[in-house]
Formats: C-alpha cells, structure tokens, sequence
C-alpha cells in the first residue's frame, strides 16, 4: 500500500494559533512558550521560553477546533478525517546529572 505524501493546504490568511491552541504540559504545569506560524502558513512551531526539566515527559498539544484553512475548508488537526480535533504528542527529555 502507498501513502500520499501531500501536505495539507496552509492555514487561511491571517490565522493566529496561539498558546491556548498549541501548548506543552510538564504535569499540571503549561511551560512557558511562544508559537510562531511559517511564512507559507503551513507549518507551526513551538519555542520553549524556559528549559525543560531534564529526565521528563513533555506533552505538546493541538487544538485546532474551528480553525480554517486557506480554502475555507476546516483544519483536520488530529488527521482523523473529521474536522477539527486535538493532537497530543509526548516525549522525554534527557536526564541531567
């Protein structure tokens, strides 16, 4: 079976996607952070404001409920096939001694 490799549309002109839609957790903690979107409105990154907390696991989450794409079509942000949706991912930092 071959899966497409065909990114999704940018965001519609304009969007904003701030830290109560992209965010990172450590526990019931936010980290402090800054969102900034590509230039081509395709792509959005997460830059940390503090260090993280070695030997832990960071939570990054997506909302993208009620956000639009260029087309005016609405941003699949957990790549179910259904509008909207939140994507969680996780990792783990390296341990510090």
């Amino acid at each position: 079976m071959r899966r497409s490799c065909a990114s999704p549309p940018p965001l519609a002109a304009g969007t904003q996607i701030g830290n109560d839609r992209l965010y990172a957790d450590f526990g019931a903690r936010r980290l402090l952070t800054r969102v900034e979107v590509s230039a081509d409105r395709r792509t959005a990154t997460v830059f940390y404001l503090e260090p993280l907390p070695g030997g832990s696991r960071i939570r990054v989450t997506f909302a993208s409920d009620g956000l639009q794409d260029a087309g005016g079509g609405p941003v699949d942000g957990d790549g179910d096939g259904a509008p909207g949706g939140t994507r969680t991912l996780s990792f783990l930092t390296a341990p510090v001694a």
